[in-house]
């Protein structure tokens, strides 16, 4: 691991980083998913991945050879699912793992001065009835406001589309829709918005 440096001289003091990742993995209920899963987190060194989409039905780890699947119960039918892969050099520092719904989830890593709470969520899209997105809304947003943790960090897939709209001209209009932001200056203020 690379040393801190002052003034051109080492410090002694190591440079530590948590590099967390997301990845909407469509499955991991197929044959050697999992396997492929550890592979790619291992070569962009990743320790901390926030899975979406990850369909196995029953909650609880499973350890695939330095990484371990935290994972919470998928809708029945092998549909959604909430997981996190937990590299094994950072698997100490995880207080807590809640599997909120099919498609929210949250870890807490306990750090030396603070904790980190990474909050996994896969945003229903567009298409799905407005009480099922409300609902995921509304339960971020509780998430968000809940005292538990110094640092909160949400991660995951919130199904944002492109569009490209035709203006007289013929020339494309591209509209970027943010489903969600969260404002840094509160801490307790996460809203829906729709931006151009």
């Amino acid at each position: 691991m690379p040393r801190d440096r002052l003034f051109g001289k080492k410090t002694g003091k190591r440079n530590s980083e948590l590099f967390c990742g997301t990845w909407n993995v469509r499955t991991l209920y197929k044959q050697g998913a999992a396997l492929n899963l550890e592979r790619v987190a291992e070569k962009y060194k990743i320790r901390c991945i926030a899975l979406q989409e990850v369909r196995w039905e029953d909650a609880g780890s499973s350890k695939i050879s330095q990484t371990t699947i935290i994972n919470g119960s998928s809708a029945q039918g092998h549909r959604l699912g909430t997981d996190f892969a937990i590299h094994e050099s950072i698997i100490h520092m995880v207080k807590d793992f809640k599997d909120i719904s099919p498609r929210i989830s949250t870890l807490t890593l306990k750090t030396r001065d603070f904790q980190i709470v990474l909050i996994n969520a896969h945003a229903p899209t567009e298409e799905k009835d407005d009480e099922e997105k409300e609902e995921f809304y509304s339960t971020l947003e509780d998430l968000m406001d809940t005292g538990v943790g110094d640092v909160k960090i949400v991660l995951g897939d919130f199904n944002a589309k492109i569009d490209i709209l035709p203006q007289e001209n013929d020339e494309g209009l591209v509209y970027f829709r943010q489903f969600l932001m969260y404002d840094c200056h509160s801490y307790n203020f996460l809203q829906r918005t729709q931006a151009l």
